[in-house]
């Protein structure tokens, strides 16, 4: 029957939208068995999917080839049978599929399957494709798999795929590449394990840590990530706008909590990513199925008016391309059957129905002009074949109908499916790649035009539009399938323009909306699909998105974020737009607080919070375990790719198990396996040792910590102790006799079957000539890695490849040459040489954003990739990076280094070459290492920070404020980072600058690690620039505080401001004009005044100053030292411990080269030994002598060297020496002292004179060193020394030569040290040196090495003395001797707030200094000598001295005593006395019981001390005498209420006594009682109690023990060592309450008074219920207000003026508690490493919110908030410590200086709001008061 063509175009029209049920059910009978695929789903086009685990799902995508009729190995024929009969059985139809390629292949861990045959194994799908490799490298090619025999032998050979084996799928996507980098995740070996937010377990890391490496180990990566996509053109505005304002603002938030922030934006930077590559797509979905599989589902998705740029698919099914090929083919057929005229109405439909299917041509528009091309055929599939396949579809083919094209138009199109490559995509001719480029773009064009024009008809709608999906469609298909509610994860901003369509004139308007090409109006079709892609992310319709009731899940509107814009001059402009800026700003914002959202959550906030205000040690523990379990982790990880070497393990367990326990060396060249073998050891040492065995283990470079040799052994040291429990001796000498195990290289057939193991594992063959040329370069190379690299290599070769394609390089070298030379081809040259050279040359490796940001700040590097894409920014584009990233593969491992993620290569040999090759000239390398030091600086240029939004910034540390409390995370990359580059830059100056005189940089970084890398800083600036006279003092004063700085680096500026004030204050020029000597000092002391942390700074130089002798520290033992003693060898010293060992330290290696353990205990005699006769014993002599010993305990004195067999001994504090002969057994000779009056110190031998140091008296009271010599020969005395009066010694050492006498001379109550020194000849006596702390112990064989340690050290300090030992300056004699002085006594003033007058140790010294003027600080504005004596009482009141002096015994009174008879008031003001009061009569009492009080009173105690007296200073006579009003004390005690108890508490149980109270009295024993037992117990308990109140009634006539005054000087509390306590007022002048505690000692040793006196606080111990209490009592009316009950041990206690908080501290435990008595509440804080709180301790509160700590150290406490703000350490003993009246401003006086100090924080107002006027001359002088800092 014969059909007219209209009818039979209407009727292909309707089975136009109708075929896909037709394919669909062919596609079913094709597909019953489940592998196939089934395509109603997004990934059809993409990989199978039944029967694939989720990981597949989110792997890359497969590519497919033909089975080309190559020669056949025998080697695999059998197999390959066997295959093909499997696939018989099975009878499965597998879909082959396609793919279009842009360059040569460059694919790696491709499976392939090589097929010899051409007849069943073509209906086969041999090969399957690794799903974890990335399509981004391959090549662009349209090749027929039907090529025809007849063309078969003219097909240009290129590189593809070959089919896939649909079984294979499972097998090979859950196969795990161990050495494959994946995307974004922990690069190389360790790759398997993904990011895990939650807390790994903690027992199971805890026994992982204690040497269970067996056990399964993960490690919680801190890194959150976020996917974002959108249109290139109509989202650009808004991504921009990210980058540049809210991806800054994230990474600083996630960074302050110490993760790593993401935002995979692959759009973002480029114009043209998907139709200038469409292999782009699959980078887009890899890496956004790699995020969610890692655990980052967090979805973001940018939509607006116009539909995303259209796509190919990379990979498309075989029976797909065949189908639309043979509609192609058919409609081709057709145009040869007679042509019917159509009716009109059908016509223009037809015709209208093409204008809507054209779509614009592609843009010419290039980035380099001129270009010449080069196209390649590709193979196509035998005629037979097509032929085949055409006839199977032929039942359906003919009812098609499309419009009609000539034939010649239809074989166009056939040959574009057919013939398309371009392989000068990636010349390094600009030219030649331009114009493929350009070529390429029309196909794209054509080819996309074809497959929608035939898809529908050829395969159905739905498989079409699954097929020509855009990228942006099929990102939001997979990033909505996400585990759990999709609202939980993505999110959808959707952006209208209300006025776009009046706008399409526009020249902009293209970009936000779809325009026809030929009319100014909306492109429907376009228009349509893509609101139909809206609708779909409102209603998804897969099936795994359906609810139970079968309905679709719906993205909720509270997801969706629409905002309505208007058309702006050039479409979204917010620089020119208010409107359009607000929007995004809003925009921003909403962005911002969804992934703060999402971070909170999936992070844990609650773990992070508890990980913030962690100690310094506690924060070290946990970056030391997490060191470890990296390691471990990366042991685990190769051991599952570790290449099974039965002969190398077996040797090697034989080694470590023999009975020699000798140290097993394993070695071999780079790449043999060695780090794999030991780790294969490692986890196996358990079967191979019996018992609970340990094991440990680092891979050197594995993290950045583990580079630095002491690093791991530090932390080696500390996972023994973490499992021991117990301190570790690694000093312990060890004879080192190692077996040593060479790796041999591989045996032929071990490489024969590792590659035979890997093929068969990956389903692939090879030709026999790729085998024979794969086994023979491993042969000649057998090495594990060469062999890997090697196969990988295999990887690209295609069966189709040419022979002269086939080549593999000779050695490791080559092979990664080989690879870079391909990467450059694929990514450019620039792009290639500038990452590699930055990651090789970068410090620890390179983490991402580093990388981006030098590659965007790099013009080579953006004018390369210009050429390649359009840029939309100057800036190095992400979606390159990770294209890079993903071709590099296993070369490229990320790990965890300097608190981040970074990236290094994966081998040293890898790095080599890249030396080798990029960075061999040292020109070069210097321009590189500039380049790092400019971006860490921040000297980025304006152009490109003003662009590069990506670019992250690099403060010192990311500092979180949460509520009250501060925690930083520190920038290591950067304070690491920047000396490491500006030196290897040979950029000294600024070094200097930027670093090393920058405040804040010294502080961070010594926080972040330790001062002792400030110092390596410094050597190494000092080394290349020693004209800078700055850095030797900067060094000096950082060596001096290094004890201080390793405990709290906190102190930096203190420290640093105590000790060079005065240097920079006395830096004048020499001449004017001149420059001053230290340029750089002044810049880094007024940094430290505006610190970024609170900080303590002393208003003067108060600790010891730089230039002088620095020591050296010697450490190896592991407990204090407790003995030292010198060789016979002049550089060899012997230490002993506490540890049990003994060692022999070489002071010129500067390293112990002896130890000797379990020595050093149980030590009661001494004897003589001879040690050439096997250590037999010769004498056990008791040495007496004539005269009496003066010393107690008689303790011995003995030389520590000898001369001859003389050993010189004498008793201490004795008056003669003794000659000891050894030989002999006794006393030779005695040597008797010179001096009548002399106590015997030490003594000491040299090769020439015997000494005998002694002490004798000197000028009256003082007392003199005395060093008698005597001649070794004779004994005849010699000559004599003398030092200085000020000289207290205890420690003598002579040198070797016998030249010099050294001594340590603590400088009494100040816990310093001097070092000075006798010469034996000339008699020149020097101080040489002084340092803080007290040695116990030292000696100095040589000047060079002059030894000490103190009490508690484990290390010696060492002093160089032989630089100043003939310094004439440093000469002192008695006469000469100079004597410290300090201040005991600092006065304030509250009608003169300004001044503080401070008296002297020195007698008659009082100074007067102004505490508000910052220039007046370091002298005192009035200082006064000889007004005192040490016997008179000095009181200070208003400017006014009031000296009680005159001492005498008052003869009118029997017994005669003491009185003070004369009064002297000296007024500092007027600088004169003003007064003199005699005849008076006061006690002596001590200083500080004396009270000046208002009106010209003094008030003191009675001579008996039993009540106050009160003078009368006008007349001199006693006003008033204030005495307890005690009446008939027997019947008060009796009736006085228990104040210290409750209420319930003070009913009595009447007739028992209180002990007997606390014992629980049953009722049977109440009625069993008997009356007399009842009455004598009521009798005993009546006595009991008579005697309680007689001992509480005599205790009232205790004598005063102790008093306080109120701040008010209106009441005084008085205890007596009694159970009770006295108030009185002194307003009133009388006894206002008795404060009694029957159970309870009342003292006032720790007590605090209210300024008004109201209320009183003290600690007090029930004797009853043997319980400590801190008691608040209310003074007003005598009760107890307050108790907190179980609380020891405290040492000192402050009180707020108004009682409502009170802070005391407690020893032992060393910290501080807070207690607020009226809210009933109290609270901890823990004290800082190193406080010692003792009874000697003070508190004093500041403000009420703030407590300033004296506890030999000065701290500062935030109540509030229980944290520590700020700690000053001095290096000599604080004498005294005061606040002054604005509470503010802390006053200390140091024991050796006789300077004022003044500490004030910086970081909050304490400057005094000074009240009055300068009254001593200051306003003459220019200077100001202090700023206050805020």
């Amino acid at each position: 029957m014969k059909v007219t063509e209209e009818t039979d175009i209407r009727v292909r029209t309707h089975l136009k939208h109708h075929m896909y049920s037709h394919v669909a059910r062919r596609m079913s009978l094709a597909t019953k068995d489940k592998s196939q695929p089934c395509l109603r789903n997004t990934e059809t086009l993409l990989k199978p999917k039944p029967n694939i685990t989720d990981q597949v799902k989110h792997l890359a995508t497969v590519s497919v080839r033909s089975n080309e009729a190559l020669e056949k190995d025998e080697t695999t024929e059998s197999t390959e049978k066997e295959l093909i009969s499997k696939e018989k059985e099975t009878k499965m139809q597998r879909p082959v599929q396609n793919r279009w390629f842009l360059q040569m292949q460059t694919r790696d861990e491709i499976p392939h399957l090589e097929s010899t045959e051409t007849t069943d194994g073509e209906k086969i799908n041999r090969r399957l494709t690794d799903t974890s490799r990335n399509t981004v490298s391959s090549s662009l090619v349209l090749s027929d798999i039907n090529t025809s025999k007849e063309k078969g032998a003219e097909n240009s050979a290129h590189n593809g795929f070959p089919s896939l084996s649909a079984h294979h799928w499972k097998a090979q996507t859950e196969e795990i590449n161990p050495l494959s980098a994946l995307l974004l995740q922990n690069q190389g070996i360790t790759n398997n394990m993904n990011y895990q937010f939650s807390l790994p377990d903690n027992d199971t890391s805890r026994e992982v840590i204690r040497g269970q490496i067996n056990m399964p180990c993960s490690v919680r990566k801190k890194i959150f990530m976020i996917y974002v996509c959108g249109g290139y053109q109509d989202s650009e505005g808004e991504r921009n706008a990210l980058m540049e304002k809210s991806f800054p603002w994230l990474y600083k938030y996630c960074k302050e909590r110490g993760y790593d922030f993401r935002m995979l934006d692959l759009r973002w930077g480029i114009k043209d990513g998907i139709t200038n590559d469409h292999r782009m797509a699959s980078l887009h979905m890899k890496t956004l199925r790699k995020c969610q599989q890692l655990g980052f589902q967090t979805f973001l998705v940018f939509i607006g008016q116009k539909h995303d740029d259209l796509s190919l698919p990379e990979i498309i099914i075989k029976e797909h391309l065949e189908a639309i090929k043979n509609t192609v083919e058919h409609m081709k057929l057709s145009t040869k059957k007679p042509k019917h005229i159509l009716s009109s109405d059908l016509k223009e439909e037809t015709l209208l129905q093409k204008k809507d299917e054209i779509r614009d041509d592609v843009s010419q528009e290039v980035l380099c002009p001129g270009v010449r091309s080069e196209e390649h055929e590709a193979e196509t599939h035998s005629k037979e074949e097509r032929e085949g396949t055409i006839s199977n579809q032929q039942d359906f083919s003919d009812t098609y109908a499309l419009a009609q094209k000539t034939g010649a138009e239809y074989e166009k199109e056939l040959q574009l499916l057919n013939h398309t490559v371009y392989r000068d995509i990636f010349s390094k001719d600009p030219t030649r790649r331009q114009q493929a480029k350009n070529k390429w773009l029309v196909s794209f064009q054509k080819l996309h035009k074809i497959f929608q024009e035939y898809g529908p008809v050829a395969l159905g709608k739905e498989v079409a539009t699954i097929l020509l999906k855009t990228v942006l469609q099929q990102e939001v298909d997979q990033g909505f399938h996400v585990q759990g509610s999709r609202e939980d994860h993505c999110h959808c901003f959707k952006r209208n323009i209300t006025d776009l369509q009046s706008n399409l004139l526009s020249k902009q308007a293209s970009k936000y909306i779809d325009i026809h090409p030929s009319r100014p109006e909306t492109n429907k079709i376009m228009h349509e699909a893509h609101q139909n892609f809206v609708k779909s992310i409102h209603s998804r319709v897969d099936m795994v998105d359906m609810d139970p009731a079968g309905l679709p899940l719906q993205l909720r509107h509270t997801n969706i974020y629409s905002r309505n814009v208007s058309w702006g001059k050039d479409g979204i402009v917010p620089s020119s737009s208010r409107s359009h800026a607000y929007y995004l700003e809003r925009l921003c914002n909403d962005f911002q607080k969804i992934v703060i959202s999402h971070f909170n959550r999936m992070t844990s906030s609650e773990v992070v919070s508890k990980m913030q205000h962690t100690r310094r040690k506690q924060a070290y523990d946990v970056h030391t375990d997490e060191e470890i379990l990296e390691h471990i982790q990366h042991c685990q990880a190769l051991v599952k790719c570790t290449v099974e070497r039965g002969t190398v393990l077996c040797e090697l367990k034989n080694q470590v198990t023999s009975l020699n326990r000798r140290l097993t060396v394993v070695c071999g060249e780079a790449g043999c396996g060695k780090s794999a073998m030991m780790a294969k050891a490692a986890t196996l040492a358990s079967n191979w040792i019996s018992g609970n065995l340990k094991v440990l283990i680092r891979f050197i470079g594995v993290t950045g910590d583990s580079r630095s040799i002491r690093l791991v052994l530090l932390s080696l040291c500390y996972q023994i102790a973490e499992i021991y429990n117990v301190p570790v001796n690694l000093s312990k000498k060890i004879t080192i006799q190692e077996n040593i195990l060479q790796i041999p290289p591989l045996t032929c057939k071990e490489i024969h079957e590792i590659i035979n193991s890997w093929l068969e594992r990956d389903h692939r063959r090879l030709s026999r000539h790729q085998y024979n040329h794969l086994m023979e370069s491993c042969a000649g190379c057998p090495l594990p890695l060469y062999i890997y690299c090697a196969y990988k290599e295999s990887c690209l070769w295609t069966s189709f490849s040419p022979e002269a394609e086939v080549h593999l390089p000779p050695n490791i070298p080559d092979m990664y040459s080989q690879i870079l030379n391909r990467m450059e081809k694929l990514n450019g040259e620039q792009v290639v040489k500038k990452m590699a050279a930055y990651m090789t040359i970068s410090r620890n490796g390179i983490t991402q954003e580093e990388l981006l940001d030098l590659m965007s700040m790099d013009n080579g590097v953006i004018q390369e990739v210009a050429t390649f894409q359009k840029a939309s920014v100057p800036a190095f584009p992400l979606v390159l990076w990770l294209k890079l990233l993903d071709g590099l593969r296993a070369h490229v491992r990320e790990q965890r280094t300097d608190n981040t993620y970074v990236l290094i290569w994966a081998h040293m040999s890898l790095k080599h070459v890249c030396m080798e090759r990029y960075l061999k000239a040292p020109e070069f390398q210097v321009s590189l290492h500039a380049t790092f030091a400019d971006y860490y600086l921040g000297r980025v240029a304006r152009g490109v920070r003003k662009h590069n939004e990506m670019s992250a910034v690099q403060p010192l540390a990311w500092v979180l404020k949460r509520e009250s409390k501060t925690s930083y995370v520190f920038n290591i990359r950067k304070l690491f980072g920047t000396p490491y580059h500006l030196i290897r830059s040979k950029n000294i100056p600024d070094l200097i600058k930027e670093c090393l005189f920058n405040y804040e940089f010294l502080l961070h970084k010594s926080w972040a690690s330790s001062v002792i890398s400030v110092e390596e800083d410094l050597k190494a600036a000092i080394t290349a620039e020693r004209s800078v006279p700055d850095l030797t003092l900067l060094s000096d004063a950082l060596k001096l505080s290094k004890k201080v700085l390793i405990q709290d680096p906190c102190q930096m500026a203190s420290q640093l401001m105590g000790r060079l004030q005065q240097i920079v204050a006395a830096d004048k020029p020499v001449a004017p004009g001149d420059p001053k000597k230290y340029l750089h000092l002044p810049t880094l002391l007024s940094q430290c005044q505006k610190s970024s942390i609170p900080v303590l700074v002393p208003s003067a130089s108060c600790l010891i100053a730089p230039g002088g002798l620095l020591c050296g520290l010697l450490k190896g033992h592991l407990d204090k030292i407790t003995a030292i003693g010198e060789t016979q060898k002049e550089f060899i010293v012997a230490t002993v411990s506490n540890d049990g060992t003994l060692k022999l330290w070489d002071l010129r290696l500067g390293k112990t080269v002896f130890t000797l353990q379990a020595v050093g205990k149980n030590i009661n005699a001494i004897a003589v030994f001879d040690l050439t006769r096997s250590c037999q014993l010769i004498h056990e002599v008791y040495l007496s002598t004539e005269e009496v010993p003066m010393h107690k305990n008689h303790s011995l004195l003995v030389s520590k060297s000898s001369v001859k067999d003389y050993v010189l001994c004498a008793y201490r504090s004795g008056s003669e020496a003794m000659v000891f002969s050894g030989k002999k057994g006794k006393v030779v000779a005695q040597l008797k002292s010179q001096e009548p009056m002399v106590a015997a110190e030490d003594v000491a031998v040299t090769k020439d004179y015997f000494l005998v140091i002694y002490r004798c008296p000197f000028m009256r009271q003082r007392e003199i060193v005395h060093i008698e010599l005597y001649n070794v020969h004779t004994f005849a005395y010699a000559h004599s020394l003398k030092g200085c009066c000020n000289d207290y010694i205890h420690t003598f050492a002579v040198n070797h030569l016998g030249s010099h006498l050294v001594a340590f001379s603590p400088i009494p109550n100040t816990n310093t040290t001097e070092i000075i020194s006798w010469n034996l000849e000339s008699e020149d006596h020097k101080h040489l040196a002084k340092f803080p702390s007290v040695p116990v112990d030292g000696v100095c064989s040589d000047l060079r090495c002059c030894l000490v340690f103190c009490d508690g050290e484990n290390y010696l300090r060492s002093w160089n003395l032989a630089s100043r030992i003939n310094d004439q300056t440093l000469t002192v004699t008695a006469s000469r001797g100079k004597k410290t002085n300090g201040i005991q006594e600092i006065v304030t003033m509250e009608n003169y707030s300004r001044y503080a007058v401070c008296q002297n140790t020195s007698p008659g010294v009082i100074t007067v200094w102004n505490i508000v003027k910052s220039k007046c600080k370091r002298n005192a504005v009035r200082v006064e000598r000889g007004l005192t004596e040490n016997t008179d009482i000095v009181l200070v009141r208003d400017m006014k001295l009031f000296i009680i002096t005159d001492k005498g015994m008052a003869s009118f009174v029997d017994p005669p005593r003491p009185i003070f008879q004369t009064l002297l008031i000296y007024d500092l003001l007027k600088k004169k006395y003003i007064k003199k009061q005699t005849g008076l009569y006061i006690i002596p009492c001590p200083n500080s019981e004396y009270r000046i009080l208002e009106g010209d009173r003094l008030l003191g105690l009675s001579d008996n001390r039993d009540h106050f007296i009160i003078w009368n200073l006008e007349t001199g006579l006693i006003m008033d005498r204030l005495r307890p009003d005690y009446k008939d004390k027997s019947s008060l005690q009796a009736s006085q209420p228990n104040h210290s108890l409750n209420k319930k508490n003070t009913k009595r149980y009447h007739g028992v006594p209180a002990k007997e109270r606390t014992v629980l009295w049953p009722p049977w024993e109440g009625r069993n009682e008997t009356k007399t037992a009842k009455k004598r117990r009521r009798e005993k308990a009546a006595k009991l109690e008579m005697e309680k109140l007689q001992q509480l009634a005599n205790e009232k006539s205790h004598a005063v023990d102790q008093y306080l005054l109120s701040g008010d000087e209106k009441v005084a509390v008085c205890s007596y060592y009694a159970h009770h306590l006295a108030v009185f007022s002194l307003e009133s002048m009388s006894h206002l309450h008795t404060l009694e505690s029957r159970e309870s000692m009342l003292f006032l040793h720790t007590a605090a008074l209210t300024y008004s006196g109201h209320y009183l606080v003290l600690s007090n111990y029930s004797e009853e219920e043997k319980v400590n209490y801190v008691t608040l009592w209310n003074l007003t009316t005598g009760k107890v207000r307050k108790r907190l009950k179980n609380e020891p041990n405290v040492c000192c206690i402050a009180i707020t003026p108004d009682a409502s908080r009170i802070i005391f501290g407690v020893m032992l435990e060393n910290r501080m508690k807070v207690w607020d008595p009226f809210k009933h509440r109290h609270k901890l804080i823990q004290g800082y490493d190193g406080l010692h709180l003792t009874v000697n301790s003070k508190l004093h509160i500041l403000e009420e919110t703030k407590a300033v700590l004296l506890a030999g150290e000065v701290s500062l406490w935030d109540l509030e908030n229980g944290t520590i703000i700020s700690i000053f350490t001095p290096d000599s003993k604080i004498s005294c410590l005061t606040v002054a009246f604005d509470r503010k401003t802390i006053l200390l006086g140091l024991s050796d200086s006789p300077t004022l100090i003044t500490l004030k924080m910086l970081s909050i107002n304490t400057a005094a709001s000074s009240s009055g006027r300068d009254l001593f001359g200051e306003e003459s002088t220019s200077s100001e008061e202090e700023a206050e800092f805020t």
